[in-house]
């Protein structure tokens, strides 16, 4: 506006630092994305979001690997233990899923809950999979923000779980 090209200049050697810091950045985030770490583990990286990165490009196996290795390391969280039930649930790995399930539910987290009712359910094991329905509608329930459609639907199932316990279908 002014006429002056210095500061069109100083735009453009920021721009460059910009853009330099950027690859520098995305070398740093490439390096970081190798798994297993070729030097151990960094707690800088979350290795959660790292698998679900792996998971998001097909890669299962290593997401599967990244969350078995974050729960060794005693990293025992609902979102890490659900995500490695559905891999395993995907897999076909039933005991392994109800595995994560379990515990994820015992530490209230609903859709661990939903999923282990649902397994539990699929195995015939109706009394189970009613109890865990149950805990869930007592937690949904309790929330300060109700959510109306999946409280109908862990009553629907609850229904249906009665009637299969008492020998109905």
């Amino acid at each position: 506006m002014t006429g002056e090209a210095e500061m069109i200049k100083r735009i453009f050697i920021h721009n460059h630092h910009d853009i330099l810091h950027t690859a520098a950045l995305f070398t740093l985030i490439c390096d970081s994305c190798a798994y297993p770490p070729p030097g151990g583990m960094d707690i800088r990286i979350d290795y959660h979001a790292l698998a679900k990165l792996y998971q998001s490009q097909g890669e299962d196996a290593i997401a599967k690997h990244i969350l078995v290795d974050l729960l060794a390391a005693g990293e025992i969280r609902t979102d890490v233990l659900h995500d490695l039930g559905m891999i395993y649930k995907k897999d076909g790995a039933q005991e392994e899923a109800l595995d994560s399930f379990a515990i994820a539910s015992d530490l209230q987290h609903p859709p661990s809950m939903l999923e282990y009712a649902k397994l539990l359910e699929k195995s015939k094991d109706y009394p189970a999979a009613l109890k865990v329905s149950e805990r869930l509608l007592a937690l949904e329930k309790g929330r300060a923000m109700l959510n109306h459609k999946a409280i109908a639907a862990v009553e629907h199932r609850i229904e249906r779980l009665l009637r299969k316990v008492s020998g109905g279908r």
